[in-house]
């Protein structure tokens, strides 16, 4: 279970941001919404996040009183970032005003609260259907796909660059180990494995620079690689 944490204050998932998804249950069996936390409610709440498969936090989450009404102090929320950062679980901390995201390897340590929400229906339908956590698809959407073309894409050049290599000279597999048909994979060339081989043996560095760039156009212009 996926925990989403926020005081969603003027029920703002659906007024300001559109998720009514949450409300109506869509995905209840994937997560529950936690909108406020009494102390005589932590014990069981602390027993749940335990064992969440991932934690999503806005970053001002404030405490409530006995009466339920918020406070101006924030116990709870450094409680839940200690169970998340002791116990290893994948979270995401949103808040309004960030800019874009900061990413690690499994988590997100910072997202803007709309770009989170933005993208939340799409991560969650990815989510039921590969039962896989991809914490990517709430910075970059649909657009992820774009984004780790251009990860694996800026690595061939920047090897090319650090090993001072001619971009004139033809192509050599030797620096680049399966980089370069990892790249054309996951931009979703359909040429097989030999066929690939012969086609760019002739390739100048130059020349699959060009074509690097002309496919990375493509996929942000039209969602796909159209030349391969």
């Amino acid at each position: 279970m996926i925990y989403l944490i926020d005081d969603n204050r003027s029920k703002q998932q659906t007024k300001l941001y559109n998720c009514d998804f949450i409300e109506n249950g869509e995905f209840k069996k994937l997560i529950r919404p936690i909108y406020k936390i009494t102390n005589a409610q932590w014990i069981n709440i602390e027993e749940e996040l335990l064992k969440a498969d991932a934690i999503f936090i806005h970053k001002t989450f404030s405490d409530v009183d006995k009466k339920g009404n918020f406070v101006d102090s924030k116990d709870t929320y450094n409680k839940i970032r200690t169970i998340f950062l002791n116990n290893d679980i994948p979270y995401v901390i949103f808040t309004r005003g960030s800019k874009g995201a900061e990413i690690t390897e499994k988590n997100i340590k910072i997202i803007d609260k709309h770009l989170f929400y933005n993208n939340l229906y799409i991560f969650l339908k990815k989510y039921k259907i590969n039962e896989v956590i991809q914490l990517e698809l709430l910075a970059f959407g649909e657009k992820l796909f774009y984004y780790k073309a251009m990860i694996l894409s800026n690595k061939i050049i920047d090897i090319i660059e650090k090993e001072k290599i001619n971009i004139n000279e033809k192509l050599s597999f030797t620096y680049f180990e399966n980089k370069i048909i990892d790249y054309f994979k996951i931009t979703g060339s359909k040429i097989s494995y030999d066929d690939f081989e012969n086609k760019i043996k002739e390739w100048t560095y130059c020349k699959l620079i060009n074509e690097i760039k002309k496919i990375n156009n493509s996929i942000l212009k039209y969602g796909k690689n159209i030349y391969y």
